[in-house]
């Protein structure tokens, strides 16, 4: 008994030692569910922030979402402008096409002030078109004629429709325009299906400002709330666009998903250039927190009711719960896609770096970007586009280590930034790596897919006092210098890249109100066949018609239009202008050559243009000539875009042939049609016996390849004889013809044109 003392002294530091620990797990509950309160504000801010991530993404998509429709009907505003008058038969064509390209587009139309209209429109119980023509005698008589097509636009069966009163010139997308260009309309119910839609509408305007036409693609209402549907941020938000009054235009209304009483985050986005509308996204908060605070609150219980264990069981809790909301943060501060810290975040993290570098230290910061990420997008599609930023995003996060800050800015951009002893070769060398490291074909569409990357970087040493913001400029500015230096891809910032930045910027503006004002005009040099002396073709070439300068070769500016990504606004007037040029010429043989460049090729709205200009055309042999040297070093993108153009019937020209140092084995695998020997070539064939030239050599080549072969830069009389005693047949050159206006051509080489092609 005497031990007992003794064990009631235990006994009562047990139970003061389980009371402590009850009292612990009581005290950490009422702390949990205490944090649990005090933390709204910081996790409602969190969620905010994440909801307007997720506004700023959801944005970018439903702007190429209506993008397509709008770049539609410029298209097809264009040719009417150009050609003011097109048959019915070939614009039911350019509006079937142009339907059949674009997946959200349910209708393509043209109105004009007579009444008359011609309307092209999916079927969807048939799977081809409804093509509905409304024609306006001058005395106000009506025929209204319903052709149903297939899906490659062959009539099936037509009908008349004496009742039709529809009328052009009374319906939303019309009247609207009466002092805008272009706009979208408000939603309103379509004539032919009573289902509710949108229209976007181009005005055709005379030289008097007067309408000569409307041009309209329209978008169901339907469609447009399946695809925002897909936008919504959660089971309980909600993802709709309005206008400028406020009214929805399309998407669930908030309304209606707002039954929960919990506080709802809203982010508001700018959708579409000429829209005047906004995306607005919102969802509960608590269907991103609910989950957190119910475990915080159901620990607290656990741990009153079990004692001591409950302790354990916090510390358990504590730590899932603390990476819980580490997770939440974490989808706050980084991009979804690829797990690097967004623009935001990243912005900040850089400013940390700024204000940690001292005396030992100096930082570098890197933006990188791909060369062909719209190429990737527009030919393989957005799924194969987010493949490529995820694989380039792992390799960025391997290559520049755990200690690099790594952040997306925004599309296909990236920023790298990282420290080292203050030795800035040693900061540049790293950079250098990292570069090397990311080279290698990335697998995504099912094709192994070539990326090139262009980086510029600015080094921040410890006596400077620079920003995020400054940082970044600089950055941005040598990515810039990069993109345009061709052998070189990764460029340090210095102080000289802000004069030809701001050099840079005047000359963008120039070339811009250039195209704005139509001062680019086509010139056509004659392809003389020699044995027989006859005009067998056209070269088209733009010209510049410069106000001060005066008539300028391509020479002179087409660089600039590649480098400042302004090349691709000329490429319908390239297109539309040749295929007036050649219908000029009468149903002749004949051949028309367009220069592109590798960024023309891939371009959207090529495959349709030519579509269009073969079938306007199919007495003219349309070829596309590209540099041997800007084929050779493409993407398989470029390659695989010109077998496309190949199934079309137009043939395929390497250019400057024989300065691109391509292996035969290349040469043989390349989709092309003919080769165009270069004028170096054609130059040294008068220094001694053609027959053992270079160019010799090349025409041999040709015959081997089984294509055609062209000498360019034919300057005198001998050259043409040793180009002609060498096997080649057709040639071009000053002392052939010079490049002219269409309308000279024709007066100066019609008579030395093949004959007419007799009618069928």
């Amino acid at each position: 008994m005497v031990e007992r003392p003794e064990q009631d002294q235990r006994t009562r530091y047990l139970g003061f030692t389980v009371a402590f620990l009850l009292s612990a797990a009581v005290i950490a509950s009422l702390l949990i569910i205490a944090s649990g309160l005090t933390d709204e504000e910081t996790e409602a801010a969190e969620v905010a922030e994440l909801v307007e991530t997720i506004a700023e993404e959801s944005a970018a998509v439903t702007d190429r979402y209506l993008a397509a429709p709008e770049s539609a009907a410029q298209v097809i505003a264009r040719s009417l402008a150009e050609e003011r008058t097109i048959p019915t038969t070939e614009l039911t064509s350019l509006l079937g096409t142009l339907t059949a390209t674009h997946p959200n587009v349910v209708g393509t139309f043209v109105g004009y002030p007579d009444g008359s209209f011609l309307d092209v429109r999916r079927d969807d119980s048939t799977g081809g078109f409804r093509i509905k023509q409304i024609d306006v005698s001058p005395t106000g008589e009506r025929a209204v004629l319903i052709i149903a097509a297939d899906d490659q636009l062959n009539p099936m069966t037509s009908t008349t429709d004496a009742e039709d009163q529809y009328d052009p010139r009374i319906r939303p997308w019309y009247q609207g325009l009466e002092s805008d260009a272009l706009f979208w309309t408000e939603p309103y119910i379509f004539f032919s299906s009573q289902e509710p839609g949108i229209t976007h509408s181009v005005a055709v305007r005379g030289p008097d400002g007067s309408t000569e036409a409307v041009v309209g693609v329209d978008l169901r209402l339907s469609d447009l709330d399946a695809f925002l549907a897909e936008r919504v941020p959660s089971e309980n938000g909600s993802a709709v666009v309005i206008d400028d009054r406020g009214q929805i235009i399309a998407g669930s209304s908030p309304t209606a998903t707002a039954a929960t009483d919990s506080s709802r985050a809203v982010a508001t986005q700018q959708v579409g250039e000429t829209t005047g509308w906004t995306l607005v996204v919102e969802a509960p908060e608590d269907d991103f927190l609910q989950d957190v605070r119910t475990s915080r609150r159901r620990y607290a219980i656990i741990a009153t009711a079990v004692g001591a264990l409950s302790t354990m069981l916090f510390v358990s809790a504590a730590v899932w719960i603390t990476k819980h909301i580490e997770r939440l943060r974490r989808l706050a501060r980084t991009d979804q896609l690829t797990g690097a810290l967004n623009r935001a975040t990243a912005r900040q993290e850089l400013d940390k770096l700024l204000k940690r570098t001292d005396d030992r230290t100096d930082l570098a910061a890197m933006i990188l970007d791909l060369d062909d990420f719209k190429i990737i997008n527009d030919q393989f599609g957005h799924e194969a586009g987010d493949a490529v930023l995820t694989t380039l995003a792992n390799r960025l996060r391997e290559a520049a280590g755990p200690d690099a800050l790594l952040g997306r800015l925004g599309g296909d951009e990236f920023l790298v930034a990282v420290q080292e002893g203050f030795d800035t070769p040693n900061v540049e060398a790293q950079l250098e790596r990292i570069i090397r490291d990311l080279g290698d074909p990335i697998a995504a569409g099912g094709f192994e897919l070539d990326v090139n990357l262009s980086a510029g970087y600015s080094v921040v040493l410890p006596s400077d006092q620079k920003t995020s913001g400054e940082v970044l400029t600089e950055a941005d500015t040598a990515l810039y210098d990069a993109k345009q230096v061709f052998s070189t891809k990764l460029l340090p910032f210095d102080e000289s890249m802000k004069m030809r930045s701001a050099q840079d910027f005047l000359r963008k503006s120039e070339l811009r109100a250039s195209i704005d004002n139509n001062q680019f005009k086509i010139h056509f040099q004659p392809e003389v066949h020699l044995i027989t002396n006859e005009v067998v073709g056209a070269e088209a070439l733009m010209r510049w018609d410069h106000p001060e300068e005066g008539l300028l070769a391509a020479g002179d500016f087409i660089e600039d239009l590649e480098r400042f990504d302004l090349i691709g606004d000329l490429l319908g007037l390239l297109i539309e202008r040749s295929t007036t040029f050649v219908r000029t010429v009468g149903k002749r043989p004949f051949t028309i050559r367009i220069n592109l460049s590798a960024e023309q090729l891939i371009d959207p709205a090529l495959i349709p243009l030519l579509t269009t200009a073969v079938d306007r055309t199919p007495h003219v042999a349309w070829c596309l000539e590209v540099t041997e040297r800007s084929v050779v070093e493409a993407s398989s993108i470029v390659v695989s875009s010109l077998r496309k153009i190949r199934t079309l019937g137009v043939q395929v020209a390497l250019d400057d042939f024989g300065t691109g140092y391509s292996s035969l084995q290349e040469l043989q695998e390349l989709p092309v049609d003919a080769i165009k020997i270069d004028r170096t070539f054609v130059n040294r064939l008068t220094d001694g016996d053609p027959r053992d030239s270079i160019a010799a050599i090349l025409v041999d080549l040709a015959a081997h390849m089984k294509v055609d072969v062209i000498a360019e830069g034919i300057e005198t009389e001998a050259q043409r004889d040793a180009v002609e005693a060498i096997g080649c047949i057709r040639a071009q050159g000053f002392h052939l013809g010079r490049p002219v206006p269409p309308e000279e051509f024709l007066a100066s080489w019609a008579s030395q044109m093949p004959a007419l092609v007799a009618a069928a």
